[in-house]
């Protein structure tokens, strides 16, 4: 496994994220359909910017979340993964009279997630931008371009809490001949910083050291999006009427859920590979399990400790509150509550008060 401290801190780390949602809006009600969809304000924003939001069940419940790119002719969303074909399906099903038509891109176009501050130098590098033209750099952004080789390709600036990061997405059948662009590149060493392809387990435990939920892991269709901090981004409480909106507004109204994701750090355990497991490790205050741990890995920091994320009961969730681990094999230790999970990212929207 690469440092991948000094690989995203310093230089670029890319991945394939082949599982991720792609579907596109066309049809000329897209904005005003996905306005009732998504708990994020889609009316208003300009072409070629975008938005994080998620998308709840009627009682609120977590289904997806994502960013939304709006462009001229078509809404790109760009979903967390495993969840495509779900959302697709039910974006169809609320089609009535709507102009609107949904296309599940992910068969057509193909993405990479590229982390790391020397992204632009790597876009650059490897013959992507023509005539040093800027990569997108707010979150939201997106930039369209036909590439001499790749042919039509969309690169967008995203925010997952995990520093700077981009998704390119390019046609499927040019998959294997840009990768072969990138592997010529980090083999000649030219970057003028470190770069590499980003293994699964680095990015898990990137990912659980930077505190950010993962869908489907630390969250699921059983969470609201405020017990994963999700509404600091993703939800805007000024908007109209859309799916879910009245128990998202009504929870606000009264202050508070009854758990919440935070960040935890255990003593007692060692952990070598990542633990990424929705069903989780106990926590027990006093005997009765008050929460679970759903995400551990040891530290990237060298000091050799293991840290992780976990769903805890109120008031538990408080900074310096220890509760007890204790597995399936009777093993068991402290795990002391660090802080909340990764909230809010802070230029993705200003419209979600």
């Amino acid at each position: 496994m690469h440092d991948i401290h000094h690989l995203i801190s310093e230089g670029v780390a890319v991945r394939e994220a082949g599982d991720r949602g792609r579907l596109v809006l066309l049809g000329q009600d897209r904005i005003g359909f996905l306005q009732g969809q998504a708990t994020q304000q889609m009316e208003g924003l300009d072409n070629w910017q975008g938005v994080y939001t998620t998308f709840v069940t009627n009682k609120g419940k977590l289904q997806s979340e994502g960013w939304v790119h709006v462009m001229p002719e078509e809404v790109l969303l760009d979903l967390s993964e495993g969840t495509g074909d779900f959302i697709c399906q039910r974006l169809e099903n609320y089609i009535v009279a709507d102009d609107v038509e949904v296309v599940d891109a992910s068969p057509f176009y193909g993405v990479l997630e590229i982390f790391g501050p020397g992204g632009p130098a790597f876009f650059s590098g490897i013959g992507l931008l023509d005539d040093g033209a800027p990569a997108p750099d707010r979150p939201g952004a997106i930039l369209k371009f036909d590439h001499a080789h790749l042919g039509e390709c969309y690169l967008s600036r995203v925010d997952h809490g995990l520093g700077p990061e981009w998704h390119l997405f390019i046609p499927a059948e040019m998959q294997n001949p840009l990768k072969g662009l990138i592997d010529d590149y980090i083999e000649s060493g030219t970057a003028g910083f470190p770069a590499a392809w980003l293994e699964e387990a680095a990015r898990a435990s990137w990912r659980i050291h930077c505190g950010v939920p993962k869908f489907g892991v630390d969250m699921t269709e059983d969470n609201l999006p405020p017990e994963g901090g999700l509404d600091a981004a993703g939800i805007s409480y000024r908007k109209g009427c859309y799916i879910g909106q009245e128990v998202l507004n009504r929870l606000r109204a009264m202050g508070s859920v009854t758990k919440k994701v935070v960040r935890v750090e255990i003593s007692g355990m060692r952990v070598d590979d990542p633990i990424e497991d929705p069903q989780g490790i106990p926590l027990l205050v006093d005997g009765r399990e008050r929460g679970k741990i759903t995400s551990l890995c040891r530290l990237i920091d060298g000091s050799g400790r293991v840290g992780g994320l976990a769903t805890v009961r109120k008031p538990l969730w408080e900074p310096g509150t220890e509760l007890l681990w204790r597995n399936s094999e009777g093993m068991e230790g402290a795990a002391v509550v660090v802080g909340p999970a990764f909230t809010s990212f802070p230029d993705s929207s200003s419209s979600s008060d």
